[in-house]
């Protein structure tokens, strides 16, 4: 059954809530509640789920005690409301209870209020205009829109071990459908599901792969299709086109969403998404987004794979007496791919032992068991990972031109930025940009010829990066100013690609950056730029940042 508001109100009033009460609270008569109830009329216009928690759940501490969030999951339970991301979330609820017992219950009330769905109440009109576009779709252009070409960025890379994975990975994908890839930052959930891409190619007649952008929605309208005119449509039409499209992929159709560190806040999307028939990956952070069926952590590989991969990227030649000292520092790493790649190159180029890298390492707090039972979601633990790459920033000798391409690439999306276009915006030549790539500072992404190569920094890079050049509109207002006015000034010429990457660079500096007011010029730009672009959250927040600043005047 959909999860609704009069289900709602049908279980407050088994907790004797009356309707009456619940109008009082909400501002409005009963009859609008009666009708509710119903299932004649939606929830009043403007009363948003905060309002909702405040206005009502608030109001009785019974509603909100561990018996009444009980009495709730059951009753939910017996309408058959209950979806796996509900059952999860209680789960989590019944973990914070003894800890915080007011936020625990506020979180999983928030969770059954957002859940909450109009859908068989919808304004016929819209439903009407929805059916048809989607049957247009499904009947017209389904057999001739598909994903891009692909071209997989990992194609020529060198990759070690996960075997085990890759299977368990089909597995859970023929299973359920849909595989969500966990673990901290850097252990390699991106490469891993690019790399089981190209072990089951020859099972799939079509792979893409999108970077996660805030929610599902914003994500799904990042993917590039093939013969796909979308102009003449409004932002929530093109979304239900690329549903219908995406509902006639089926199970050779794989789709990677690479980064979704945080549950999506349009979650009836990701759901909708879920039953689609076609494979989908996710990679994340996050070690609780769904049920376990759902769920493949990412381990550290085997102590004989770090050791394959530590002697590749650095070089060594490794006696059997100098093992115990290596095996000491992938043990205190604990077998972090991303760091023991650094840590070899760093090694090789610095001429350091094993010993002398452990020392570099090593902090007395690591040592402080106390913080073990307090880790919450691999929060200690990838604080460790982001506190050695720092270490291995200021011990890497990087020269201040370096450190610079560094600061102003931390600017970028994951998606990165056109290495000549970053290049030219940066007035540097290659050989600077080409050192970082092969001490992997920089990943370099080669999709095509020279021309299209890609650079970005891993998320737990760019992390370090930012905490040790501290990006500011001071050391970066040459940088934000050149891509501002070669957007503005050259517009048309620009490809739509790298539109999107330097309009995610002006929008992260809107993120990053405190402004005054000898910048109202450039947020002005700014906030333009975003707009024309289809940034229109960014572009409205830039404009309040330039409010704020004049209204201080």
């Amino acid at each position: 059954m959909i999860l609704n508001y009069a289900i709602l109100l049908e279980f407050l009033n088994d907790q004797n809530v009356q309707g009456q009460e619940v109008a009082e609270w909400l501002g409005t008569v009963p009859e609008t509640i009666s009708r509710i109830k119903n299932n004649n009329k939606n929830m009043i216009k403007g009363i948003a789920p905060e309002n909702f928690y405040i206005n009502v759940f608030c109001k009785k501490d019974s509603l909100k005690d561990y018996q009444g969030i009980k009495c709730l999951y059951s009753f939910l339970e017996s309408k058959d409301c209950i979806t796996d991301y509900i059952h999860n979330e209680y789960l989590n609820y019944e973990k914070k209870y003894k800890i915080d017992s007011s936020s625990a219950a506020k979180d999983f009330l928030m969770t059954i209020l957002r859940e909450t769905s109009y859908n068989k109440n919808k304004d016929a009109s819209e439903s009407k205009k929805a059916n048809q576009l989607i049957s247009a779709v499904q009947e017209s252009t389904a057999t001739s829109i598909r994903f891009n070409k692909f071209k997989n960025p990992i194609q020529n890379n060198t990759f070690f071990g996960r075997k085990k994975m890759f299977d368990d990975i089909r597995r859970i994908l023929e299973e359920e459908g849909t595989c969500i890839v966990y673990g901290i930052g850097g252990l390699g959930k991106s490469y891993c599901s690019l790399k089981y891409a190209l072990e089951y190619a020859n099972d799939y007649s079509q792979i893409q792969q999108v970077i996660f952008s805030t929610d599902i929605k914003s994500t799904l309208l990042k993917i590039p299709f093939n013969g796909l005119d979308e102009s003449h449509l409004t932002e929530d039409e093109i979304l239900e086109k690329r549903f219908s499209i995406l509902a006639t992929f089926s199970e050779d159709t794989l789709l990677i969403i690479d980064n979704m560190d945080i549950m999506p806040a349009d979650k009836d999307n990701y759901e909708r998404l879920k039953q689609l028939s076609m494979h989908v990956i996710f990679t994340t952070r996050e070690t609780q987004i769904d049920a376990s069926k759902f769920q493949l952590p990412i381990e550290p590989l085997s102590k004989e794979e770090q050791l394959e991969l530590f002697t590749h990227y650095g070089q060594f030649n490794i006696t059997p007496e100098d093992l115990p000292a290596y095996y000491n520092l992938f043990e205190m790493v604990q077998g972090h791919t991303l760091l023991l790649e650094l840590i070899a190159k760093t090694m090789a180029a610095e001429t350091l032992t094993p010993e002398e890298m452990t020392a570099i390492l090593y902090s007395p707090e690591d040592d402080d068991i106390s913080k073990i039972p307090i880790e919450k979601d691999n929060q200690y633990q990838q604080e460790k990972m982001n506190k050695f790459v720092s270490k291995l920033f200021d011990t890497s000798k990087l020269s201040d031109p370096q450190k610079e391409i560094l600061m102003k690439l931390s600017l970028t999306s994951i998606s990165g930025i056109r290495q000549r276009l970053f290049k030219q915006l940066l007035s540097c030549d290659n050989s600077n940009i080409n050192a970082l790539i092969s001490q992997s500072w920089i990943i370099q992404n080669r999709p095509g010829s020279a021309d299209s190569f890609k650079i970005h920094l891993h998320p737990v890079i760019r992390s370090a990066v930012v905490n040790n050049t501290e990006p500011a509109i001071e050391n970066c207002h040459s940088f934000t100013y050149k891509i501002v006015s070669l957007l503005k000034e050259a517009q048309n010429s620009i490809s739509i690609c790298d539109k999107t990457d330097l309009c995610d660079i002006i929008a992260n500096s809107s993120d990053m950056f405190s402004f005054g007011i000898k910048d109202i010029d450039l947020l002005f730009d700014m906030a333009q730029i975003l707009w024309g672009n289809f940034f229109y959250t960014y572009a409205y927040k830039v404009y309040l940042i330039g409010i704020s600043i004049l209204k201080e005047l």
